[in-house]
């Protein structure tokens, strides 16, 4: 089981906050450093494998997509009905068996 990626969690001067979640798609509320909403990001979320780095073990875990990966795995609005919305329609491609999820490889289309 991979470790799940943090309900909240802070990075760049940004606090991310998970208001809504299903399987491995999330949205997450944005918030800034004085707490004041930013706006809302929905993300695929990825299972990156154990690897040991150095000597390290480092468990499997869930990763939040990059910025290289917005449009692919992670998008962002202003308002949360447009994040709503996307959220539902993520989540209903990955309902639809198209010939990449025959291969293993789940399709969620734009």
């Amino acid at each position: 089981m991979p470790r799940p990626i943090p309900v909240e969690f802070t990075t760049k001067g940004l606090t991310y906050r998970q208001v809504k979640r299903v399987k491995f798609v999330a949205i997450y509320a944005v918030h800034n450093r004085n707490g004041r909403l930013y706006g809302y990001e929905v993300v695929v979320l990825k299972v990156v494998p154990a690897a040991v780095f150095r000597g390290l073990r480092i468990p499997a875990r869930e990763s939040y997509p990059h910025s290289e990966q917005f449009g692919k795995r992670g998008w962002y609005f202003q308002h949360r009905e447009d994040a709503e919305a996307r959220f539902s329609q993520i989540l209903g491609a990955s309902k639809r068996p198209s010939q990449s999820t025959r291969r293993g490889v789940l399709a969620i289309k734009a």
